[in-house]
């Protein structure tokens, strides 16, 4: 009988009569047929079965106690990012049997790979070529993602400053792009972009894991509307009609009023591309100046206000 060394076994006599086994070392009841042995050195047992006549007849059996393997794991304790694929390795035997088998490829081999979804202690189970075993164990600590916020959408004029308001309990974090940041190693630092950007924030935990959230800084050129100061509607085909001069696309609502120097309403209108002929109910007015006053709209849904005189000229 192959005993593993540490574990017990039952010896199996038969016969009619009384029995008694030598040496009675290891044996839980040398007086009866089938005693266990936990014997930790290699030993033969005599058996003898005595009749009622007194005959006695006699048998052997050879218990070797075989060592079993030393089970070690690589590593034994594991730090780790949620998702994380980490190789598990273990050595000491010719077969081997992992548990829990959650996140693991392949539960029966010496060096499966782990995908990290949960925490907890792995076992493994390693066997020699005899069945004798040893078991190791591998501490998996599963560390949270950071939590980061890179802030709310921001929108801003071209040439405008404004501070982002980013927040991370992270052991380290970054900006990126750094190119328009006046530090991209803090987390409320002055952002002047050129054009709209995503800005990236990144942060690491204690185990290295890695987390980001970004924000969107929308940069809009300011209204660019001109208003001539002069004009002279005279019929010659040039410069009859005062009108808002556009220098990129601007948003076709407008509130364009014209006063004369009584402050009497002249001209009114509600399209941007629209403008005055000098003439109000048909009549045309007098030389001089007079006052406007325009309201747009700019792409952030804002309203600004310009305002200034012009000259009326025949």
């Amino acid at each position: 009988i192959d005993l593993c060394l540490g574990t017990t076994a039952m010896l199996d006599g038969s016969g009619m009569g009384t029995y008694q086994w030598t040496p009675p070392a290891g044996l839980d009841n040398p007086t009866i047929a089938t005693p266990i042995t936990s014997v930790t050195t290699n030993t033969i047992y005599v058996l003898a079965v005595t009749d009622a006549a007194g005959c006695t007849d006699y048998d052997t059996v050879d218990v070797r106690v075989i060592t079993p393997p030393v089970a070690d794991v690589l590593p034994t304790d594991l730090f780790v990012c949620p998702n994380e694929e980490i190789q598990l390795m273990a050595t000491g035997g010719v077969s081997y049997s992992w548990m829990p088998t959650d996140g693991l490829d392949d539960p029966f081999i010496a060096d499966p790979l782990l995908t990290a979804t949960i925490g907890g202690t792995y076992d493994v189970i390693v066997y020699d070529a005899s069945g004798c075993s040893d078991t190791a164990s591998v501490n998996v600590v599963l560390d949270a993602l950071p939590d980061v916020d890179a802030g709310d959408q921001q929108i801003i004029d071209l040439g405008t400053t404004i501070t982002l308001n980013g927040f991370t309990d992270g052991v380290d974090f970054s900006w990126s792009p750094d190119e328009f940041l006046s530090d991209a190693t803090v987390l409320n630092p002055d952002a002047f972009p050129e054009t709209t950007t995503w800005f990236v924030l990144e942060a690491t935990s204690e185990a290295g894991c890695l987390f980001a959230d970004s924000v969107r800084i929308i940069v809009v050129e300011p209204p660019s509307i001109i208003i001539p100061n002069a004009f002279t509607p005279n019929g010659d085909g040039l410069h009859d009609i005062l009108s808002p001069v556009a220098t990129r696309d601007v948003e076709d609502e407008a509130h364009f009023r014209i006063y004369n120097r009584w402050g009497e309403l002249v001209y009114e209108s509600f399209d941007v591309n629209s403008g005055w002929d000098g003439t109000v109910n048909g009549k045309p007015q007098e030389i001089g100046s007079y006052v406007y006053i325009f309201v747009g709209t700019n792409p952030r849904g804002e309203q600004y206000t310009l305002n200034g005189t012009i000259t009326l000229l025949r």
